[in-house]
């Protein structure tokens, strides 16, 4: 045997010398092959230290094992502390350089007197202005804030603030009104820059919204005043109507009941000008679900519906008592059904397009029998005996046991409902928001 370094030295001569080669891909050259050195023994060498590491862990006693958990968790604690405080200290700076900038930008800021102004140059006259400061209380106040009335400011894109300042951040805080040079204007609450708690917003267009306001949003109980004439009376979140509430249009529809997310969503009960109304589900803004729809002339459709149509299965009942019981498609008859006329008459069978429609049952209350008829030869008896029907009287049709859907039926149920009110005036609003409530947005900008 040699020496221990002589050994070693023929060991690794000997893991040099076994080398695994492989070919990879290559654009340029396919057959280029790639050399890699993988030495055995280190592997073996690493393997082992990593299972007597393993093993002396396993056999530590529990004591200690626990502290190095516990100094573990501390490492990651200050990690973590360390983190916010870097963030709370880009907090503080941002605050700081956003203080200077409002600073400059305040004494850039021209002062004007609201008695030199005519009623031409405001949308709001002076006697409004003092009345807002009746109207609206002083905040309680807070030992933090050091508040401010001044005179009123032209700001940056000639804005006009006139109001409450909280002067340790030079922020708009408090009492304020804030006039647009189009003419629209806020007058209400304000926290830190922003419309925050009672409110109210007159846009140029002739819109009102007066209510209560979060982070410049709708937010809470508002009511929005439309020029057309629509109105919302009911709850707000992040500008959008959510929750419960009521809105009138200006032909006298109404609806009463949920919104989520600025549509009707959820129960609610929707009444046209004409008097037809409709109670139950609502989806995103249609009829969707189960509910009750009642026609002018209390005719009751009630069942499933399907964007604002009849759909599903369903009990339709006229006034004079005869009853439509099942399937509905597209808001007519459609698949199977049982029509139970007033007089005990009952037609059972396939319908199509609101129109009997191949083999049906017909059952006769004097003769207590049913019977099968088909639609076709149905048609071809009424063809043939068309100019004698036309002499009988309706008592003397109802004698001869004609089995069809009375034609005056037919035709009150053929008749066109109103539709669903869309959203279309909400949407207009929503398209004047995207310009007159920016102005709200810009806010944050001009400081």
């Amino acid at each position: 045997m040699g020496c221990t370094k002589c050994s070693i030295k023929s060991i690794f001569e000997f893991n040099k010398e076994t080398e695994i080669i492989y070919s990879e891909p290559n654009h340029r050259n396919p057959n280029t092959i790639k050399k890699v050195q993988t030495n055995f023994i280190l592997e073996t060498l690493n393997t082992q230290m990593n299972q007597e590491t393993q093993q002396y862990k396993n056999e530590l006693p529990v004591e200690e094992e626990q502290k190095l958990i516990e100094m573990t968790k501390e490492i990651k604690m200050d990690k973590n502390k360390m983190r916010l405080l870097r963030k709370c200290q880009g907090h503080i700076l941002g605050m700081q350089l956003r203080k200077k900038i409002r600073v400059e930008k305040l004494k850039k800021s021209e002062t004007i007197n609201f008695d030199l102004l005519g009623e031409k140059d405001l949308p709001l006259h002076k006697g409004e202005i003092v009345k807002f400061f009746e109207d609206y209380p002083p905040k309680a106040e807070n030992e933090n804030l050091k508040l401010e009335k001044k005179e009123p400011l032209v700001l940056e894109n000639r804005i006009i603030y006139y109001g409450e300042w909280d002067m340790n951040f030079f922020t708009k805080h408090g009492r304020g009104i804030q006039i647009w040079p189009d003419g629209s204007y806020y007058k209400g609450y304000w926290e830190n820059h922003k419309a925050e708690g009672k409110g109210e917003f007159y846009h140029s267009s002739g819109d009102i919204y007066i209510g209560n306001w979060h982070n410049n949003k709708r937010q809470g109980k508002g009511v929005y005043h439309s020029k057309k004439g629509m109105e919302y009376d009911g709850y707000w979140k992040n500008d959008r109507q959510e929750g419960k509430g009521k809105e009138t249009w200006e032909d006298g529809s109404t609806y009463t009941g949920n919104y989520s997310n600025g549509k009707r969503h959820g129960i609610g009960l929707m009444v046209w000008a004409n008097g037809c109304q409709y109670n139950g589900n609502f989806e995103n803004g249609n009829i969707n679900g189960k509910g009750v729809y009642t026609f002018l002339d209390n005719r009751v459709y009630e069942g499933d519906f399907v964007n604002n149509v009849f759909e599903g299965k369903g009990i339709f009942t006229w006034p004079n008592g005869n009853k439509y019981h099942g399937n509905f498609k597209n808001d007519k008859r459609e698949g199977f059904g049982i029509f139970t006329f007033s007089d005990g008459r009952i037609y059972k069978g396939i319908w199509k397009k609101g129109k009997q429609d191949g083999e049906f049952d017909v059952y006769n209350p004097k003769s207590k029998e049913w019977t099968k008829k088909k639609f076709k030869e149905y048609k071809e008896e009424k063809n043939i005996d068309k100019k004698i029907e036309k002499k009988k009287s309706k008592k003397e049709q109802i004698n001869d046991n004609v089995f069809f859907v009375d034609e005056e039926d037919e035709q009150e149920e053929n008749q066109e409902r109103p539709k669903i009110i869309e959203d279309a005036e909400l949407e207009k609003i929503d398209e004047i928001k995207k310009i007159e409530d920016n102005k709200i947005d810009e806010l944050d900008e001009e400081f």
